[in-house]
């Protein structure tokens, strides 16, 4: 099966130096299959590590992940990629068509004092402390 590295390694075997990004025709129930990267479903050799207390295990197991789900995932995101593109491009007609200027925000003035001027959550905020007109 033709896979490609995942990390740089060794084939004694071989006698072939692997880095990442390198391809070649691997038997996934060899023990380099561990630094190659094969299609989900796969069964591949891996050597479970030991502890203080056990052995190292050299067995196999499957590559995680449906290939139909992977094969649908990339549908998706192709997909959401052309709808983002063409948000983009709807949002730039917009704007083209509404000027895309932004309308100032509305100035408003403290009924209080009749002095402060600003937005209406400014006013707002201000009115909370005023103390009205101040006669001098």
């Amino acid at each position: 099966m033709i896979v490609k590295c995942v990390r740089k390694c060794w084939d004694s075997s071989r006698n072939r130096r692997y880095y990442p990004g390198d391809q070649d025709d691997i038997d996934p129930l060899e023990p380099i299959a561990g630094n190659f990267d094969f299609p989900p479903g796969t069964e591949v050799y891996w050597k479970k590590p030991g502890t203080k207390n056990t052995p190292a295990i050299s067995t196999t197991r499957i590559v995680p992940g449906n290939v139909a789900e992977t094969n649908r995932l990339k549908v998706v995101e192709t997909e959401e990629a052309m709808l983002l593109k063409r948000l983009g491009a709807i949002q730039k007609e917009k704007e083209k068509l509404t000027g895309a200027t932004k309308a100032p925000p509305e100035e408003a003035t403290c009924e209080k004092c009749g002095v402060y001027k600003g937005t209406r959550q400014q006013v707002h905020a201000h009115g909370l402390n005023c103390k009205g007109k101040q006669e001098g």
